[in-house]
């Protein structure tokens, strides 16, 4: 009852979040990085937050979603565009020599960035993919594992992570609105998939049809 119809819209990708924090075994305190700052990516992070995160970094190509990884409580956001995400997570979270880098990186995009990410990481730290399964990286080199680095997947969520979410929401850890950037009735529902489909045109990030 207290979680409106249009933040409710985003209680699976919630529910996703859950799911992969509860799996990243995250610790108060700790440093984490978003790679996408998509609606998963603005979930993940603000669970992030809810379990403990100490700071959280949104890594992105686009200024809008940005914006509002700001606004959902992001300590640095970065457009990869003009800068050089590894660098600035190193800065981000010194540690000590040869350990700098963050402790966890959440990657909603995938593909090549999954590199990328694993050179975000501290000794010891833990990278969970999205997305990208599908896709095929090109000389891996093994070695980007070493210090003890993890890399592994996290999909859906589990009955379990939807409560969480639902509490979540309810006490208002997790907002959704921000990043719902459009509101079309079921009538609409042509220009509600044109606005989907073409995001970049519409400065879309989520749509949202009410019945």
């Amino acid at each position: 009852e207290s979680v409106d119809f249009d933040d409710a819209t985003q209680l699976d990708g919630t529910a996703v979040a859950v799911h992969a924090l509860r799996r990243a075994n995250i610790f108060p305190g700790d440093t984490v990085a978003v790679i996408g700052a998509g609606p998963i990516g603005l979930l993940a992070l603000q669970v992030a937050k809810a379990y403990g995160a100490g700071k959280v970094m949104a890594v992105d190509v686009e200024e809008a979603p940005l914006k509002v990884a700001e606004k959902l409580g992001a300590d640095l956001v970065v457009n990869a565009l003009s800068e050089d995400p590894v660098e600035v997570a190193k800065q981000f979270s010194p540690g000590e020599k040869y350990d700098e880098g963050v402790d966890l990186v959440l990657n909603t995009v995938g593909g090549d960035t999954t590199v990328e990410g694993l050179r975000m990481l501290r000794r010891g730290g833990k990278e969970l993919l999205f997305a990208g399964l599908l896709s095929k990286i090109k000389d891996f080199d093994l070695m980007t594992l070493g210090g003890e680095r993890e890399l592994t997947s996290t999909a859906n969520n589990q009955p379990e992570d939807y409560p969480i979410g639902v509490k979540l929401m309810a006490e208002g850890k997790v907002r959704a609105k921000p990043f719902i950037t459009h509101v079309f009735s079921l009538d609409e529902y042509e220009k509600a998939f044109e606005v989907a489909l073409n995001k970049g045109k519409y400065g879309a990030i989520k749509v949202v049809m009410r019945p």
